[in-house]
């Protein structure tokens, strides 16, 4: 049941909001966390970003150190490895996301970025 009543379309608009209010017309191209997290945000975000499940690269060995430093990206519950291995992540205010059902606690979202550069191909 803690699936059914995820707020999963919330936290991937809460998500998309931060990211255009601060990097207008860019695209959110990847998308770093845990698989269901990072999963649902790459799911439900319009520019369909690239998970990087857990920040591990060798999980997902398509996506470059290079890519994510050019076009940016989520960091969804960094954690010290992962902000280790990206050390341009700048952590952010955590996101309070309302539960969707009464007997639910609000979500709390921890996150942090990395800006998209301009050479962003």
């Amino acid at each position: 049941s803690a699936r059914v009543t995820y707020p999963a379309q919330a936290i991937t608009q809460a998500i998309e909001s931060q990211w255009q209010s601060s990097f207008s017309g860019k695209k959110l191209r990847y998308v770093a966390g845990p698989i269901w997290d990072a999963g649902i945000v790459s799911f439900y975000a319009a520019d369909t970003p690239q998970v990087l499940v857990e920040g591990d690269f060798s999980k997902a060995p398509w996506i470059s150190k290079e890519a994510i430093h050019a076009c940016g990206i989520v960091l969804l519950y960094p954690t010290q490895e992962m902000l280790r291995a990206i050390p341009t992540a700048q952590v952010q205010v955590p996101l309070l996301i309302p539960a969707t059902v009464n007997t639910s606690p609000n979500k709390k979202i921890t996150w942090a970025i990395v800006p998209p550069q301009e050479n962003c191909f």
